[in-house]
């Protein structure tokens, strides 16, 4: 029995994912900053001279996990957060280290507006082993969503194993609208299964 494609469902499929992910990242930011609101609250409470119990002074009880934490313009540390930073864990709008959070960040997970990474998480571009980059969302048209890498999913991507929203992408297989070749739809619809509904027998 021949196999049809359903472009539409393949965009509302690929749409699906991309708010599971913008939601994931939404998440990460918010955890990563909490160091930072809990340091920002405890030096005002201690600006204020207001004197709470020990459970609730915010310092005092973030103090163990906080000591390899580190504040500023450029920062460096197990744990930085800054403008530019470096660390295991760096946060910041440029950002280097083994987990990178930032509008440009670099590291073996970068996760930002432009990544590069082994694993790379870019809403306007990722360059990386594993590229993921969804582009602009609730905007028409699309901006960004360039994603470079050996498995490579976005707007417009190009790699070996290649998930393409539009027509501009570019892999050895390519999973998109305009092809769709057989080893790149077995990887992308084994491990994003909801992509098996894009197959219509």
């Amino acid at each position: 029995m021949e196999k049809t494609f359903n472009p539409e469902i393949f965009k509302k499929t690929f749409d699906a994912y991309v708010l599971k992910w913008h939601i994931l990242v939404a998440i990460l930011w918010i955890l990563a900053f909490l160091p930072a609101l809990a340091y920002g609250i405890a030096k005002y409470l201690e600006l204020l001279k207001i004197d709470i119990t020990p459970f609730l002074r915010v310092w005092d009880s973030w103090g163990p996990l906080l000591g390899n934490i580190t504040f500023g313009a450029i920062t460096s540390g197990i744990v930085s957060i800054g403008a530019v930073s470096f660390g295991l864990v760096s946060i910041g709008a440029v950002s280097f280290g083994v987990i990178a959070i930032g509008s440009v960040s670099c590291g073996i997970i970068a996760i930002g507006v432009t990544s590069v990474g082994v694993f790379a998480f870019g809403n306007y571009a990722a360059v990386g082993l594993i590229a993921i980059s969804t582009g602009s969302t609730g905007i028409s048209p699309r901006v960004g969503g360039k994603a470079s890498g050996i498995i490579a999913i976005g707007r417009q991507t190009s790699g070996l194993y290649a998930l393409s929203y539009e027509r501009e992408g570019n892999g050895v297989y390519m999973f998109s609208p305009e092809r769709q070749d057989t080893e790149a739809v077995a990887l992308f619809t084994h491990y994003l299964r909801k992509f098996k509904s894009v197959i219509l027998t």
